[in-house]
């Protein structure tokens, strides 16, 4: 049933903001062979020499410059901005007037707080939570919940 709904549109989107309910509904549609979307605002600004994965959301004023590479079921939220050669994981969820400086990687699963900014050369590991207006200046080991200037380990 949910197969013959589905299949009625050329391509569908995950449309949740959390992360691991939009992998369970990704991997569904990927079982179901149903083609998955990539929607990118037509404000947001990308630059030809970047990588965006499939089934991901790019929404209204974000840029991602030149050499970032963005994983699959990724959200990249209004006026984020992902610096060049940066390299964001799958599922990674970009909050709004979040700002990646060049060089930094960012792990699978991991949520970036709303107006966060990170550095530039920064790691951050896999499902890292980084709180709202965090200012990131140092590595970020992985499952870490951070906050605060400068961002410090809270959980």
């Amino acid at each position: 049933m949910l197969n013959q709904f589905l299949t009625a549109y050329d391509e569908v989107i995950v449309a949740t903001g959390d992360n691991d309910l939009r992998e369970y509904k990704l991997s569904i549609l990927t079982l179901l062979t149903i083609p998955i979307a990539t929607i990118v605002h037509p404000t947001a600004v990308i630059s030809p020499f970047t990588e965006v994965g499939t089934g991901c959301t790019i929404l209204a004023n974000a840029v991602i410059n030149i050499n970032a590479a963005n994983g699959q079921g990724c959200i990249i939220n209004n006026g984020a901005i992902v610096e060049h050669d940066c390299i964001i994981g799958d599922l990674v969820n970009i909050s709004p007037h979040a700002a990646i400086a060049g060089h930094t990687r960012i792990g699978r699963k991991s949520f970036i707080g709303i107006g966060a900014s990170i550095i530039d050369g920064i790691v951050i590991g896999k499902g890292v939570i980084i709180g709202a207006g965090a200012a990131v200046i140092h590595d970020i080991p992985s499952y870490t919940v951070v906050a605060g200037e400068p961002a410090r380990s809270i959980k």
